[in-house]
C-alpha cells in the first residue's frame, strides 16, 4: 500500500476526530428557555415603567433583544395596549387593537408616555406578524 494513502488515512482519522471531540453539541431549545433571565442595563427604566416618548418603549424593546429575552412585552398607554412577543430575543408577533405586526409596533412607539410589563412565562402565540427582522 503506497506511504501517501496511509498518511492520507491517517489525517482523514485526525480530523475526524478532532470534529468529534472539539465541536459542541448544539443546546436544545429546553436548555435556552431554562438560563436565567439576566438583570436589566445599567440605567433601564425600572420594572417596566417608561417615561414620555418613544425612546424608552425602544430602549426596553433593545434590551430584550440584547438579553435574547423571551415572553410577552405589555406595552400600554392610557386604554391603549400593545402586545409584543419575542422569542430568544426577536421580535416574531405584535397585535395593538385591530393593528398586528409593524403597524402595532409603529402604532405603540407613537405613544406618548407608556407603561410596560415583560412576562417571561407568557404563551406564545404560533402565528408570525414579523416575517423579516426589524431594525
Amino acid at each position: 500500500m503506497p506511504i501517501w494513502l496511509v498518511v492520507l488515512g491517517v489525517i482523514v482519522i485526525a480530523v475526524g476526530v478532532a470534529l468529534v471531540v472539539g465541536v459542541r453539541r448544539p443546546r436544545s431549545l429546553e436548555d435556552e428557555l431554562k438560563q436565567p433571565v439576566p438583570a436589566p442595563p445599567v440605567g433601564a427604566a425600572p420594572s417596566g415603567q417608561a417615561s414620555a416618548g418613544h425612546a424608552p418603549l425602544a430602549a426596553t424593546i433593545e434590551a430584550l433583544v440584547t438579553r435574547r429575552a423571551t415572553g410577552k412585552l405589555e406595552v400600554t398607554s392610557g386604554d391603549r395596549s400593545c402586545s409584543l412577543y419575542f422569542l430568544f430575543g426577536h421580535l416574531f408577533y405584535a397585535e395593538s387593537g385591530s393593528f398586528k405586526g409593524e403597524d402595532a409596533l409603529q402604532a405603540a412607539l407613537a405613544w406618548g408616555q407608556v407603561s410596560s410589563a415583560f412576562d417571561p412565562s407568557a404563551h406564545l402565540p404560533s402565528e408570525e406578524t414579523f416575517l423579516r427582522p426589524t431594525a
